[in-house]
């Protein structure tokens, strides 16, 4: 492990002790991730570990003249167009 890997082990460790949720994903997949336990076994040679990500919120409005297609814009509503939709990242 060097340095850099030793900073993001420690920053998420630390995440962990602060009881921010982490989680963890077999390096040979790295798809499908996991919540660390409460009790965890920092395997970092064979598991890759985070910070939970913060699921995102946008918004969603129908394109002029185009039903089925939509465009995405921080600040649709102040723009005018109707019809937007929030939307909510599932994690």
């Amino acid at each position: 492990m060097n340095r850099k890997e030793t900073k993001k082990a420690i920053e998420v460790m630390q995440a962990f002790v602060d009881g921010v949720e982490t989680e963890y994903c077999s390096k040979p997949d790295g798809v499908n991730w996991y919540r660390v336990d409460t009790y965890p076994v920092w395997s970092w040679g064979i598991n890759e570990y985070r910070i939970k990500p913060k699921p995102r919120e946008f918004l969603l409005y129908p394109l002029t003249g185009r039903p089925s297609k939509w465009g995405v814009d921080e600040d649709v509503l102040n723009k005018g167009w109707n019809g937007a939709i929030k939307v909510r990242e599932v994690l």
